[in-house]
Order: structure tokens, then sequence, then C-alpha cells
């Protein structure tokens, strides 16, 4: 089952990208560069998908990415971010059995 939520990813002045998740209350990473900052965004996005199932909890409803555009700030881009949550759920169950 994938998952897809938008996410700011914002400039930083000192270098790299703080991202946030609007609908995903306390969601946020950093990446050095656009790719890593991405990776990033996956892993923190299924950590905190996998910590609501696992405390049955529903996900929210993920917001328009284009009311996030029409809202950006300057320095900020709206990027989709996708993550296969059964690979996630496959991968977490090899780590703790490992």
């Amino acid at each position: 089952m994938n998952a897809i939520y938008p996410a700011k990813f914002i400039y930083e002045d000192t270098g790299g990208y703080s991202v946030l998740f609007p609908d995903l209350k306390g969601c946020a990473t950093f990446g050095d560069n656009p790719e890593h900052a991405l990776s990033m965004a996956r892993e923190a996005m299924g950590l905190y998908l996998a910590a609501l199932e696992e405390h049955n909890h529903s996900a929210p409803p993920a917001s328009s990415i284009a009311v996030l555009e029409a809202t950006a700030q300057p320095g900020e881009q709206v990027v989709r971010v996708m993550v296969d949550l059964n690979d996630y759920r496959r991968n977490k169950a090899k780590t703790l059995t490992a």
C-alpha cells in the first residue's frame, strides 16, 4: 500500500533542506541536498505512519498540493512524497528479527 503526502522542502541559508509534513504533526527531517532530503523524508514519513499503525491510529487525510503550493513562502517547494508501507513493514520485520 502506497502512502503519499505533500511535504514542504525549505532551502536553508546555511545549506541543506528542511522538510516538513503539514499533515503529519511533528514529522520533519533535514537533508544536505534535494536527493538526500527526499530520502530522509521517505524514511521520516514511513516511521511516522508505521508508528500510527502500530498504535491503532488512523493516518490523517493528505492536504491538497495545490492549496499548499498557493500558500508556499519564498524558498519553499511543495513535493509529493511516496512510501510503500508494505515494503517498509517487511524491512522493519527483517530489522526486528536480525
